[in-house]
């Protein structure tokens, strides 16, 4: 496209010589750094919602991942409650047949009612809930988001 505009313009050289000529101003590529967090077998999964317009409705989806895997489950569900989520953490630990021994959270709401900066600010049905897995919890720090 370049080249033909310039070719119009009354450039005669080559394309060769423009393709050239572009890299060297061309700028570089950005790298955008992504951390991944490896972990051991068995050792995380992490749990976050997402939110779907289905037929004018609002749709949630809870999605849940393993940490060393990458095997995910999910489900769409029509509420982000605790008890809803409770659930399909129940679902999960069936579909994954066994339970990590931690579970990140990405700070909803769920979770992490409101944030406490002297402490986890986990959601008080955890502590009520917490015989029902070995898993421990936590979430996302504000940086990451």
């Amino acid at each position: 496209m370049l080249f033909d505009e310039i070719q119009a313009q009354g450039y005669n050289g080559c394309v060769t010589k423009v393709r050239n000529y572009v890299r060297t101003i061309k700028p570089e590529p950005r790298l955008d750094f992504v951390v991944h967090f490896e972990t051991e077998p068995g050792q995380q999964m992490q749990v976050d919602w997402g939110v779907f317009r289905l037929n004018g409705k609002r749709v949630s989806l809870y999605l849940s991942t393993l940490g060393w895997s990458r095997y995910a489950y999910g489900v769409f569900v029509s509420n982000e409650r605790f008890d809803t989520l409770h659930t399909c953490h129940e679902q999960t630990f069936e579909e994954f047949c066994g339970v990590p021994l931690e579970i990140l959270y990405d700070n909803t709401k769920t979770v992490v009612p409101k944030r406490n900066a002297y402490g986890d600010g986990l959601h008080s049905s955890h502590s009520r809930n917490a015989r029902s897995s070995s898993a421990s919890r936590s979430h996302c720090s504000e940086q990451r988001g």
